[in-house]
């Protein structure tokens, strides 16, 4: 969690820069916040519904160093969750009667080309141009579940076998990781 807070402070500096204008040339910062959804696949819903939809919000800040590349840092949060009994149609999972639900926090350092050049102001910039990203990611959930009216916390129960008196002719399975790692990368086009 200490390497987020530099990320934070990291995020602070560039909503704070005083250069948050298009200069005339390629070089300057830019920032902007996101808002999104966030939806839950797995085996708590076979099908991908909406009602399992929830918000997601972010703040993207970065700096473009050249006419085609730029350095990007979001910082997202969503949450997510599912639920059996809103299986309507399907009885043994609705009598299974599991559910979850998790924050997801991100941090992401993007690099990201653009096809068409971007080194003029503003109202001479081209108006759009497709690109490229990629990068890396950490990002951090806490899956819980509720049982009458208090949620506990589902990693330290070992509830993927962890802590199982006989795991047979295998070894038991570490205690999932509370953070890990992605790697983001996409297309899009600029507008």
């Amino acid at each position: 969690m200490k390497s987020l807070k530099y990320l934070l402070a990291f995020a602070a500096v560039l909503f704070l820069a005083k250069d948050m204008y298009a200069q005339p040339n390629s070089r300057y910062f830019y920032a902007g916040v996101s808002l999104g959804a966030t939806n839950y696949k797995g085996d708590l819903d076979d099908n991908f519904t909406l009602k399992f939809t929830k918000p997601g919000l972010g703040f993207v800040g970065g700096y473009k160093f050249h006419p085609h590349i730029s350095a990007q840092l979001n910082l997202n949060q969503g949450w997510m969750g599912a639920s059996d009994a809103r299986a309507a149609t399907d009885i043994p999972r609705r009598r299974r009667n599991l559910s979850f639900r998790s924050p997801l926090s991100e941090a992401a350092l993007t690099f990201r080309y653009e096809f068409f050049a971007n080194n003029r102001r503003y109202k001479y910039r081209p108006q759009f141009s497709p690109y490229i990203f990629g990068g890396v990611a950490v990002f951090a959930y806490n899956p819980q579940a509720k049982l009458g009216d208090e949620w506990f916390d589902l990693q330290p129960l070992g509830t993927e076998g962890q802590f199982l008196a006989d795991c047979g002719y295998e070894d038991c399975p570490d205690p999932y990781s509370l953070v890990n790692f992605a790697i983001p990368f996409g297309a899009g086009i600029r507008y």
